[in-house]
């Protein structure tokens, strides 16, 4: 992995400012799953449940880490790690923005690209690996497994 010459010193904060961001994200759906009723709620609830249950995981090892190895430098040199988290918030954002627009295969792909370029990771095979491997398993999982439709956007509706 790619990283800043005094990533040594920052990267258990990289990985906490991740791992937040993973239960902040986690936490929208699972509030609007509640609001669904039947047994069509269960689902959204059980992806939510598993997404706070690996954030609090990388949340624990953060916190380890932390305790083990207490940087000499800063947390945020720079101000970078803050940046570089806030860019793949807002691309987590931009990504729920326009899945209603754009479908849900296209908005998904340019997070699975972008998150990781704003985090420093610079591997493109892997990235590409990364995002078509994803994109794979939730067309098998969602589309042919339970036979749900996801977002298509405007164009394809």
């Amino acid at each position: 992995m790619s990283r800043h010459p005094d990533a040594a010193d920052t990267a258990p904060w990289h990985d906490l400012v991740f791992a937040v961001l993973v239960l902040a994200g986690t936490s929208v759906p699972s509030f609007s799953a509640l609001r669904l009723s039947g047994a069509g709620r269960w689902f959204p609830l059980a992806v939510c449940a598993v997404m706070a249950l690996a954030g609090m995981s990388m949340l624990c090892v953060c916190a380890l880490k932390l305790l083990r190895h207490r940087p000499a430098r800063p947390p945020f040199p720079e101000g970078g790690a803050l940046k570089r988290g806030a860019g793949a918030g807002l691309a987590f954002l931009l990504t729920c923005v326009l899945t209603p627009w754009v479908g849900y295969f296209p908005a998904t792909t340019l997070l699975l690209i972008i998150v990781p370029l704003v985090l420093d990771f610079r591997h493109w095979r892997v990235i590409a690996f990364t995002a078509l491997t994803f994109e794979a398993l939730v067309y098998l999982v969602f589309i042919e497994g339970f036979g749900r439709q996801l977002p298509s956007g405007v164009p394809f509706s």
